[in-house]
C-alpha cells in the first residue's frame, strides 16, 4: 500500500524519457500551481485576508517548497532521474544565465 506522499498525481508511464522527466516535473510542480490557485480564490472571495495570504505565500516557498523538491526528488527511482549529461546541461544552462544576468546588471 502506497502512503499518501508517495501516489503521483500524474500517472508515469514506461516509454520515452523525456516524457518520464516531464511527468516528474509535472508532479513537483503541479501541487504548487492548485496552491496557489486555491489561495488566489480565497482572497478573491474575501474569505481570507490579503496581508495572511502574503505571510503563508512566504512560508509556503521558504519552507514547505523546499521540502516537497526533496520529497519528490527522494522519492524518485533511479530509473526515472534525468541522465547524467541532461543534468550537467542543465548546470552548465544556469551557471551561463546567473553570468549573463550579472553582466547585464553591471552596465
Amino acid at each position: 500500500m502506497k502512503l499518501p506522499h508517495e501516489t503521483a498525481l500524474l500517472p508515469r508511464k514506461r516509454g520515452s524519457p523525456l516524457l518520464n522527466s516531464f511527468l516528474i516535473a509535472l508532479n513537483a510542480v503541479l501541487p504548487l500551481m492548485l496552491y496557489l490557485a486555491l489561495g488566489f480564490f480565497l482572497v478573491r472571495m474575501h474569505i481570507v485576508q490579503e496581508d495572511f495570504m502574503q505571510a503563508l505565500n512566504r512560508f509556503t516557498f521558504r519552507v514547505l517548497f523546499p521540502f516537497m523538491m526533496f520529497n519528490n526528488v527522494y522519492a524518485a527511482s533511479p530509473e526515472d532521474l534525468p541522465s547524467t549529461k541532461s543534468i550537467a546541461f542543465s548546470v552548465v544552462s544556469l551557471l551561463a544565465q546567473a553570468g549573463s544576468v550579472s553582466i547585464a546588471n553591471r552596465t
